[in-house]
């Protein structure tokens, strides 16, 4: 028997895209996701769509991991991660001043003027993985201050410490 099943998809409070996924029971998946992903506080709201049968609800996810670029995702991703979250990386994410390259290209002016106001770092996602940081221009002064990138992304692992639990 074929059973309908649904794509769904979590969202941040600012709308930036966390997480795409398919199931044929919704409230149980949402409880699983609930009780082991550490991303599920950052759920604001969801959207789900039905598909007739799994294997169309599929294609659709593949389909919309690829061209969506959730935060979160790495199933179905086109280029998953080879390693770890880095440390930094996963206290950014965590913080939220991570954005998908689909959500950033949508807002980038509104981006660029926050990131430039409230001198934030923002890294910017694809496939759940770091693509790009958005600074303000004093952080690539710091940058030069301490002597260069290296140096830099030292001092940053240094003192930038994986969240417990």
């Amino acid at each position: 028997m074929k059973r309908r099943t649904a794509l769904y998809r979590f969202f941040r409070h600012d709308d930036a895209l966390l997480y795409i996924g398919i199931t044929e029971d919704p409230k149980t998946r949402f409880g699983r996701h609930r009780s082991d992903k550490a991303w599920w506080p950052d759920v604001a709201r969801h959207t789900i769509e039905w598909h007739e049968t799994r294997d169309l609800a599929l294609a659709a996810e593949v389909a919309a991991i690829k061209v969506e670029q959730p935060i979160w995702n790495v199933a179905g991703s086109p280029c998953p991660p080879e390693k770890p979250i880095a440390p930094w990386f996963r206290k950014l994410k965590e913080s939220g001043d991570v954005i998908s390259l689909t959500e950033a290209k949508k807002r980038f002016e509104r981006l660029v003027l926050s990131v430039r106001d409230d001198r934030r770092l923002v890294v910017l996602v694809g496939h759940g993985k770091p693509r790009a940081l958005l600074a303000p221009v004093e952080f690539g002064d710091a940058v030069e201050a301490v002597g260069g990138a290296d140096t830099a992304a030292q001092i940053l692992r240094d003192h930038v410490h994986a969240p417990k639990g």
